[in-house]
């Protein structure tokens, strides 16, 4: 019996906000809406709405549509986060990369789970440090196992070109690497990694 009591309790207060939210809605269609842009402003009774075209709600004088950014190619991107980044070291903040950059970075770092499930524990380490340090700005992380100092992705992109080190993580497939240097590596699906 208590059950129904609540039941119909709980439809009464349904109803009884039901019906109060429609009477809020009736009382805004006898209200008169104003539309405001650059100061100009039309009142227009909602009586008017349904008649009244679009034209006439949203005037604005002078109205500056956005302009249509062009996609931005790998290169422009890297030229624009060297100059933010130099202007951040001459007002001497903490330098944070511009977000296209750090996307960028982002993106030469993903690896797809097929070519992660072939890594041995080892390399997932690496590839772990490497996206936490590339996803927190860092120009560079500790190796997890041998503890040296390696660069990221985003470090090696900032340089704008192969540096012919076989650099681990080098987002433009060793170009300038020797060859005696690229038979030592080999591309294991996240990074280059030094042949046994």
């Amino acid at each position: 019996m208590k059950n129904n009591e609540n039941d119909c309790v709980h439809c009464i207060l349904f109803h009884f906000t039901a019906k109060k939210y429609l009477k809020r809605i009736f009382r805004l269609n006898a209200v008169s809406y104003r539309f405001e842009s650059d100061g100009n402003s039309e009142k227009v009774p909602s009586s008017n709405l349904s008649k009244t075209s679009v034209q006439l709600l949203f005037v604005e004088k002078d109205r500056k549509l956005p302009i249509k950014l062009d996609i931005r190619d790998e290169k422009d991107i890297i030229k624009h986060a060297l100059q933010v980044i130099e202007k951040q070291k001459k007002d001497g903040k903490t330098i944070r990369l511009p977000y296209n950059m750090w996307k960028l970075a982002m993106d030469k770092c993903q690896i797809s789970y097929s070519d992660y499930i072939k890594l041995d524990p080892a390399s997932r380490d690496i590839v772990q440090a490497h996206w936490s340090a590339v996803k927190n700005h860092h120009l560079f992380y500790k190796d997890p196992k041998s503890k040296l100092f390696v660069l990221t992705v985003t470090s090696l992109l900032l340089n704008g070109e192969c540096c012919g080190r076989s650099c681990r993580h080098c987002p433009y497939d060793h170009v300038n690497v020797s060859e005696a240097m690229k038979q030592k590596t080999f591309w294991n699906g996240a990074f280059y990694d030094i042949r046994d």
